[in-house]
């Protein structure tokens, strides 16, 4: 088979976030309340239309990337601020960039 063409293909969009809490949360708690937090709010239906997906997250600066498609783009966005609890803490996630490339979220990481 053929690949599709790049006209064809989902155009994603990368989302930067931080997370504030009192303690650091642990990289595998994390993800997986990300994850309960979007079927909570999107359901498992709209998981899978938004592509939703945790690329990367980082222990030490609470910070991480999460993948969508550009159609469903703000979806994604209100379930991440809609986000209350991690691991049975209390924890507020900071939108901080919405960019086209994983090379420009990991440079508004870096900065």
């Amino acid at each position: 088979m053929k690949p599709y063409p790049p006209t064809m293909r989902e155009k994603r969009r990368y989302i930067t976030f931080s997370i504030a809490c009192a303690s650091p949360l642990a990289k595998k708690d994390t993800i997986r309340s990300l994850w309960d937090n979007a079927l909570d709010t999107l359901g498992s239906l709209g998981c899978a239309d938004s592509a939703f997906w945790v690329v990367d997250f980082d222990e030490k600066t609470q910070e991480g990337i999460v993948r969508c498609d550009n159609i469903n783009v703000s979806r994604v966005l209100a379930s991440l601020c809609l986000m209350s609890r991690a691991s049975n803490k209390k924890a507020k996630v900071h939108i901080m960039t919405v960019t086209g490339t994983v090379k420009k979220a990991k440079n508004t990481l870096d900065e």
